[in-house]
């Protein structure tokens, strides 16, 4: 089971740090690396949720709420980044 929580927050991170290899323009207030690294986390979300249960089921689930709770996060500084930059 541990082995299993390890693949997956190996497989979440790689994701979030591949969007940073891909160029993309700004969304006017918020910097593009917040942008990718929203993209990355959705995208890791997604191939978390895709995942089959007989990978450790409750391992998936409890890395599919940390990625939720970067989400969250990320939110919160591109709102705090958008009130400093208007």
């Amino acid at each position: 089971m541990e082995d299993v929580m390890r693949l997956l927050v190996t497989t979440v991170l790689l994701l979030a740090l591949c969007a940073f290899a891909a160029p993309q323009t700004e969304r006017g207030d918020v910097p593009a690396t917040m942008q990718r690294a929203h993209e990355a986390l959705e995208t890791a979300k997604r191939e978390l949720q895709n995942l089959p249960t007989e990978f450790g089921g409750h391992g998936r689930d409890k890395a599919i709420g940390h990625v939720d709770d970067a989400l969250e996060s990320l939110r919160q500084a591109e709102t705090w980044a958008k009130e400093r930059h208007k």
